[in-house]
C-alpha cells in the first residue's frame, strides 16, 4: 500500500523547518521515487527528514540518487560502535567495500546531523561521528598487513565533525619492507579518500608524518620512536 504526504501534514511539517522552501523542494525531488514518497508519508519520518532537508541541499541529492535511504530517518538515535560495525558489513556485503564506505558514512552523517539539528549535545554528535570513521578506517585497514595506523589530530582527540580530515600516521613492522609498507599505506588512503561517484569516505590527510610531505608513507616503529 502507498501511503500520500497529505497538503495538511506537509504545512504543518514544513512551518517547522529552517527553510521551508528549500524544505519543500528536497521534499518534492525526493518523494518522486514511490518508495521515498511511502516513507516519507509517516508522520515522524516526514518531521526529521523536514529538519535536515530545510537545512542541508548535499542531503537531498543523496536521498535522490538513493531513495531507499529514506528510511534512515525512521531511527536516527545513536549507534554502539558494533552497531555501526554490523551495518558497515552489511553494505560491504551488498556494494563491495569501496562504495560501501562510501554508502555507509554517508547513512550514517545524515542520522546524526538529524539528531544534531534536533538538539543533540555537541560532545555526543562528534563521539558518534569519530565512531563512524574509527569503523570506516578498521574495514580499510583490514587488508594492509604489516602495517600499524595512529590517528592524530581531531580524529585522536576523539572530536571530529563534520568537515574534519583525517589525519594519520603510517607505523610499519622493523623487518625489511619499506616499499611495500608505503604501498599499502597509499592503497589505504585511495581506498578511504579517492573520490568516486558516492563521493570519499574519509579525507586522510597524512602529512604529519615525520618529512611531512616528502617523508616516507610509512616508517618502522623504531624511527618513530626516535623521531618524536
Amino acid at each position: 500500500m502507498v501511503h500520500m504526504i497529505t497538503p495538511e501534514l506537509l504545512g504543518r511539517t514544513l512551518a517547522a523547518a529552517a527553510d521551508p522552501e528549500l524544505a519543500r523542494v528536497a521534499i518534492s525531488r525526493v518523494g518522486e521515487d514511490p518508495r521515498a514518497r511511502d516513507a516519507l508519508a509517516r508522520e515522524d519520518v516526514l518531521a526529521v527528514a523536514v529538519r535536515l532537508l530545510g537545512f542541508s541541499t548535499a542531503a537531498a541529492d543523496f536521498l535522490v540518487a538513493h531513495p531507499e535511504e529514506v528510511a534512515v530517518f525512521a531511527d536516527v538515535r545513536a549507534r554502539t560502535p558494533g552497531e555501526l560495525d554490523a551495518e558497515l558489513a552489511g553494505d560491504v556485503e551488498r556494494l563491495g567495500v569501496e562504495a560501501a564506505l562510501r554508502r555507509f558514512r554517508r547513512r550514517a552523517m545524515l542520522r546524526i546531523a538529524s539528531r544534531d539539528l534536533g538538539g543533540a549535545p555537541f560532545e555526543d554528535v562528534v563521539a558518534e561521528i569519530t565512531a563512524v570513521a574509527d569503523v570506516c578506517l578498521a574495514r580499510a585497514s583490514e587488508d594492509a598487513t604489516g602495517l600499524s595506523v595512529i590517528a592524530l589530530g581531531k580524529l585522536g582527540g576523539r572530536e571530529l565533525n563534520y568537515s574534519s580530515d583525517v589525519d594519520l600516521v603510517f607505523v610499519s613492522a622493523e623487518t625489511p619492507g619499506a616499499a611495500q609498507a608505503d604501498r599499502s599505506a597509499a592503497r589505504l588512503i585511495r581506498l578511504l579518500s579517492e573520490p568516486t561517484a558516492e563521493g570519499v569516505a574519509l579525507r586522510v590527510d597524512p602529512t604529519l608524518r615525520p618529512g611531512g610531505r616528502g617523508g616516507a608513507l610509512a616508517r618502522p616503529l623504531g624511527a618513530m620512536a626516535e623521531y618524536y
